[in-house]
């Protein structure tokens, strides 16, 4: 299948999709191998958080696969892309949540939260 050339907003398009897929697939493959050691501000954990960590990784590690994947041809996976990208928005908003009832995380985080409710939405428009 032929398609049209690449406009420069799809190519842009393609490269912030690939920053946030090697992202995505860097801390979920470090989550999933090192737990929950790979986050700053650290605590003593109990197992089972320890467990919903690496499993909450792996996620993370699927989510960059897909968006990896979604770059290569993304007017024929623009749905996946959607997809993917709204369930980023939707654990930014979890993030917001915990600010709210918790208090302050790290700065790492602040910045994780940032990217996922203010940047990946411009992605989306």
């Amino acid at each position: 299948m032929t398609h049209a050339p690449r406009t420069n907003s799809e190519t842009a398009i393609i490269w912030v999709l690939r920053i946030l897929a090697c992202i995505a697939i860097l801390a979920g493959a470090a989550g999933l191998v090192l737990g929950p050691v790979t986050g700053p501000g650290l605590q003593s954990i109990t197992v089972s958080t320890d467990s919903e960590y690496r499993f909450l990784s792996g996620i993370w590690l699927a989510t960059g696969l897909v968006l990896w994947w979604s770059s290569q041809s993304p007017r024929d996976r623009a749905a996946h892309t959607r997809v993917v990208l709204l369930a980023i928005i939707a654990g930014g908003g979890g993030r917001a949540i915990s600010l709210i009832v918790a208090g302050y995380p790290e700065p790492y985080f602040l910045a994780a939260l940032c990217i996922e409710l203010l940047g990946v939405p411009l992605v989306l428009y």
